[in-house]
């Protein structure tokens, strides 16, 4: 990507994974997200052929602080797999209210089953995340349960028809004492991909 970084050196990845058994163990220890430990399903979710936007995937996988993190994915047969995993973008802030296990954080779990052509993954994702002066003079933590469901059928190799359907809830707080709201979204596409 052409960005100026003014001769500093930018690392933008920085991950691990090895096997452990029928298991397989993710240390991610910067741009680490929940579609690098899991599949999206989606075949348009590729960052060189797939879609030219964001609506490409399913957006749970992007739900929550992701950056830094530890991550599981198990094997039980040649089509079901269960992924799960805790990310947070402040692994590496010793602050009040951050570090690996205080601050903004991702719990989450994928069981995928793709039997033949056909690829279904049930995704639950939980994070906290504190909007530092969005509202208010102090923080706005807020904390997200995000349930999805994405499929995709491939009818040939050229040819995939596929979607998902997702319903996020939200609670965010003003400060340790004042609630401000609660949301609930929903999200859903369908596709055809050609290629």
């Amino acid at each position: 990507y052409g960005t100026n970084t003014s001769g500093n050196f930018r690392l933008s990845r920085l991950e691990y994974y090895f096997p452990v058994g029928p298991a397989t163990i993710y240390l991610g220890a910067v741009g680490q997200s929940i579609s690098d430990i899991v599949t999206s399903v989606s075949p348009l979710d590729d960052p060189e052929q797939g879609s030219l936007s964001y609506f490409g995937y399913n957006p749970i996988y992007d739900v929550g602080a992701q950056g830094i993190g530890v991550g599981a994915t198990f094997d039980f047969t040649d089509d079901i797999q269960l992924g799960l995993g805790y990310l947070t973008n402040e692994g590496n802030n010793p602050g009040v209210g951050a570090g690996l296990f205080n601050g903004n954080n991702t719990f989450f779990g994928q069981l995928t089953v793709s039997p033949g052509p056909l690829t279904l993954a049930l995704t639950y994702v939980n994070s906290y995340v504190s909007f530092e002066n969005t509202v208010g003079p102090s923080d706005s933590p807020s904390v997200f349960n995000a349930y999805g469901a994405s499929v995709n059928f491939a009818l040939t190799e050229s040819l995939q028809v596929g979607g998902w359907i997702s319903y996020i809830t939200s609670r965010t707080f003003a400060g340790p004492a004042g609630l401000l709201g609660d949301g609930r979204h929903w999200t859903y596409a369908g596709y055809l991909a050609l290629g």
